[in-house]
């Protein structure tokens, strides 16, 4: 599987392919088309992002555990991890974050869904 993290933000490192911003919120004060540009990634990608309502309950200890409940659940979130994890297979991928610390970050419950995806261990629900 072709698949690494990164802040948004940080350096592009060799090999990241496309780096997708896997949050919620855009960066403020950044015009859409400048994205790109200025490196913070290559495309959007909210689909997998944590829900609103979810972002409010940050300090939560059951966070990466209803995080994982959203994806999983819901048809549209779960095709879409799946369709991600085949694109990974096969075409080197990124997925980004805000946060600093990836242990405390849902960019690493989403990495490790996308590789059980990848080799067919995603739960069922």
């Amino acid at each position: 599987m072709k698949l690494k993290t990164f802040q948004i933000g940080s350096k592009r490192e060799p090999n990241a392919g496309i780096r997708l911003g896997v949050v919620r919120y855009l960066p403020r004060g950044v015009k859409k088309e400048d994205y790109k540009k200025l490196g913070l990634f290559d495309l959007w990608f909210p689909a997998l992002a944590p829900s609103r309502k979810l972002l409010e309950k940050r300090g939560d200890k059951n966070l990466f555990a209803r995080y994982r409940s959203e994806i999983l659940n819901n048809s549209e979130s779960r095709q879409t991890l799946l369709f991600l994890a085949e694109v990974a297979r096969k075409t080197p991928i990124s997925i980004g974050c805000y946060c600093s610390d990836e242990s405390k970050c849902h960019r690493s419950v989403l990495a490790s869904m996308l590789r059980a995806a990848a080799s067919g261990e995603l739960p069922k629900k």
